[in-house]
């Protein structure tokens, strides 16, 4: 049989209905969705298969969104940070690098707080009406 999306070959002919499928074309239609929809399936997993493949051709070559770049070829390594741990000035940056983070947490739970303080949904609060 044909799968929808193949081109016959020129001068090859198609099969003349025969026999009791002649007379019923219901089953033809009934069989050709059945066929779209099988290579519908098999496209769709082909596609996943390549996409797949291409993503982590991406991730090896460091290409995807938000990911560090690194020369092709670099075997990947994971930074401990065991060589800066001497480094006064390393130090400094990863102390000045957590006092903004602990500002920055502090600030967005005092707004969460003073939200739901506004609401009256704070624990203990009482509701005012």
């Amino acid at each position: 049989g044909e799968l929808p999306g193949q081109k016959r070959r020129v001068g090859t002919p198609r099969k003349p209905p025969s026999g009791e499928d002649a007379d019923d074309e219901g089953d033809d239609d009934e069989d050709d969705a059945a066929k779209r929809q099988a290579a519908l399936k098999i496209q769709k997993r082909a596609r996943g298969m390549k996409d797949r493949k291409r993503v982590t051709m991406m991730k090896e070559n460091g290409e995807l969104p938000g990911q560090k770049r690194r020369a092709p070829g670099t075997p990947r390594t994971q930074h401990t940070g065991a060589e800066d741990e001497n480094d006064e000035e390393a130090e400094a940056r990863r102390q000045a690098a957590l006092k903004i983070q602990r500002r920055a947490r502090g600030m967005k739970d005092r707004r969460k707080v003073a939200v739901l303080k506004e609401k009256g949904e704070l624990p203990g609060q009482k509701v005012r009406k």
